[in-house]
């Protein structure tokens, strides 16, 4: 399951419509459907998706690892910065490790076009 098909899978957990899920996000829908499905979500859509539901697990969300939910007391759902910063935190160094590697491996594709291109044009 990727990313976004998780981000999805919270919709039906929580039993909304995906256009009310979305517009309470501030998330544009479309990208969740069709082609897009295949694109990255940015850290900032994911920041979100996490601040709105701290109950979310981040390893699940971004690793797909483990549980969806957290543990359930009252802590783990607090909205008190305190309690949810460094989940968050984490769950960025991961969506910035993961973006680096995308770049990476994009940058050696657009290399080997690059020469692929060269020896055509000789």
């Amino acid at each position: 399951m990727t990313i976004k098909e998780r981000v999805l899978h919270i919709a039906e957990e929580k039993g909304l419509s995906k256009v009310a899920f979305f517009k309470e996000l501030g998330l544009s829908y479309a990208n969740f459907k069709g082609p897009q499905m295949r694109s990255s979500l940015s850290a900032d859509a994911l920041v979100v998706v996490l601040h709105k539901y701290p109950e979310i697990s981040p390893a699940w969300l971004l690793l797909g690892e483990g549980v969806m939910l957290r543990a359930t007391s009252a802590d783990a759902v607090s909205t008190d910065a305190s309690l949810t910063i460094e989940p968050l935190n984490s769950a960025l160094q991961q969506v910035v490790s993961a973006q680096e590697k995308t770049i990476t491996l994009l940058e050696r594709q657009i290399s080997l076009l690059e020469q692929e291109l060269q020896a055509y044009k000789k």
